[in-house]
């Protein structure tokens, strides 16, 4: 087959673009042609994969890392390449943009829910409130501030424009999918979140290449680079640091732990906008010394960092999957995720973890994890059990047959 992927995220480094990168990848040792749509990213990126199409983008002011691609519908010959099918990877400008080829072009157009972008809405409003309270507002708040309660009344501003926000953005996104052949969900709590706001959508997790990962023969190097003790407990996050990612809960729960276990260090993996509010909380916690910023890290450099863990946290309610806790069971490390989102549900059945309701109840989880050495022997095995039902291998397997069922409806 020809397949178009169509992304308005590629260049950057998340989830869903090491999710697609590893799903072109694959296919194409399968024998499959694969072209890749996105937004303009780094120089020379296209000389380096030819099947890549670029289109110029504009900067996403509130995540600069992000594009939005000036609208590329006729700029791109994907007509030329006799496509059989486009795969949506986002219902953005370069997903429209398939969309929209998909119509023209009469082949069918599959649509992947990767993230549930509506529900992201109030750190956004957040972000933008200062700019758009207009400056009388702010002065009659500051000259009866004693008579007023600022923030209850900041709040529900905020609360309503993010109320009208989201449903304005659930209905195109909800709209958008609808005009696929079908949309996919990585989880059934994405799917059901979706279907509340009337998106009907198949499940289908998505995979990991684990041939990616390998368990680190000697940790010297990793513990002499991040100032490590052989005898400290390393409890990770991995992901990017953005305020609906919750990491904040995670730093506010670490004084009470520290006070009880003695040579413990958090790693915080990756990077995001985020990152310099955790630092100042960490400072304000009086945690610096234990919490460790790592930035992104390279793939040999992951790979020691899951080898190394002993717990991995999640503290974010809105994931529609969760690859990075999927890649660290695959090493064994035990899980403690915040009882909602898709994550929870790696839970049912084998345990792999426990499940937490808040900073307070995940210092309880986390203390009780680390007191008990047969019950981490136990996450651990179930960990790693359960990862492997999650190969990207079997993933490409299943997408085809996807893919073929379409293609097969439209002749």
């Amino acid at each position: 087959m020809k397949i178009g992927f169509f992304t308005d995220t590629y260049s950057q480094i998340n989830g869903v673009t090491i999710t697609i990168k590893a799903l072109e990848r694959n296919l194409r040792e399968l024998g499959h042609e694969v072209y890749i749509y996105a937004p303009r990213g780094e120089v020379g990126e296209t000389k380096d994969n030819p099947n890549l199409f670029t289109s110029e983008g504009i900067r996403f002011i509130l995540s600069p890392e992000y594009k939005w691609a000036v609208f590329p519908v006729f700029t791109i010959p994907q007509s030329n390449l006799g496509l059989d099918i486009i795969h949506v990877h986002s219902p953005i400008s370069m997903g429209l943009a398939g969309l929209i080829n998909a119509k023209r072009l009469a082949i069918p157009c599959i649509g992947s829910v990767h993230t549930l972008l509506p529900e992201f809405w109030k750190p956004f409003v957040k972000k933008l409130s200062p700019y758009l309270t207009p400056k009388l507002i702010n002065r009659v708040f500051d000259r009866f501030v004693k008579l007023i309660d600022r923030f209850s009344l900041f709040t529900t501003t905020i609360d309503l424009g993010t109320f009208l926000m989201e449903e304005l953005s659930w209905r195109y996104f909800t709209e958008f999918f609808k005009r696929c052949d079908v949309a996919l969900t990585p989880s059934k709590y994405a799917q059901v979140v979706c279907q509340k706001h009337g998106l009907e959508t198949e499940v289908l997790p998505n995979g990991i290449d684990f041939t990616r990962f390998q368990k680190a023969k000697s940790l010297n190097a990793f513990n002499k680079k991040w100032n490590l003790d052989s005898k400290d407990v390393v409890v990770i996050y991995v992901g990017r640091l953005s305020e609906e990612k919750n990491i904040d809960l995670i730093l506010k729960s670490a004084p009470d732990v520290l006070k009880s276990v003695d040579h413990l260090k958090y790693l915080i993996v990756g990077d995001g906008p985020f990152r310099s509010k955790l630092e100042t909380l960490a400072n304000q916690y009086n945690i610096s010394d234990a919490v460790i910023f790592t930035g992104y890290l390279e793939q040999e450099m992951l790979n020691q960092c899951y080898s190394r863990a002993d717990l991995f946290i999640n503290a974010s309610p809105l994931e529609t999957q969760g690859l990075s806790v999927i890649e660290a069971m695959y090493f064994g490390v035990p899980i403690l995720s915040i009882n909602s989102g898709a994550v929870a549900e790696l839970f049912d059945g084998l345990p792999i973890g426990l499940l937490f309701k808040d900073s307070r109840d995940l210092t309880s989880k986390l203390l009780q994890v680390l007191e008990n050495q047969n019950l981490l022997h136990s996450f651990r095995k179930n960990a790693m059990r359960k990862a492997s039902n999650y190969d990207i291998k079997e993933f490409c397997r299943k997408l085809i047959a996807v893919y073929e069922n379409y293609l097969s409806r439209k002749k």
